[in-house]
């Protein structure tokens, strides 16, 4: 099945691989945020798994 990821797919993913490590290091200062991360990390796993 080809599923369309659109044109920014490839850099959502190219990002999250190398930003995740900052990005887990912020939820660690500001918990509140962790909703946000969670929300991100639900809408990166269709983009990842159509690569």
């Amino acid at each position: 099945m080809n599923k369309k990821i659109g044109l920014y797919g490839y850099l959502w993913v190219g990002a999250m691989e190398f930003w995740s490590d900052l990005a887990i290091a912020l939820v660690h200062l500001k918990p509140g945020k962790l909703l946000y991360f969670q929300q991100g990390l639900r809408a990166i796993t269709p983009i990842q798994s159509a690569l």
